[in-house]
């Protein structure tokens, strides 16, 4: 499993390559916070209507 600081880097990347192609996405709502990243990504499935495989799909071909 990744250590935290990886983690933490991999989640604000991927918020960002998001933000780069989905310019409208709130990202302050999205901020990393310590052991809620399964909130931020249901947020995350909420805002593009995505089921979970679905979002990693999206997320995967960033």
């Amino acid at each position: 499993m990744e250590n935290l600081i990886e983690l933490k880097a991999n989640w604000n990347e991927m918020i960002w390559k998001l933000k780069e192609k989905f310019s409208l996405l709130p990202t302050a709502e999205l901020a990393y916070v310590e052991g809620k990243q399964n909130e931020s990504f249901n947020k995350l499935q909420v805002i593009f209507g995505k089921s979970k495989e679905d979002m990693n799909k999206l997320i995967s071909n960033l």
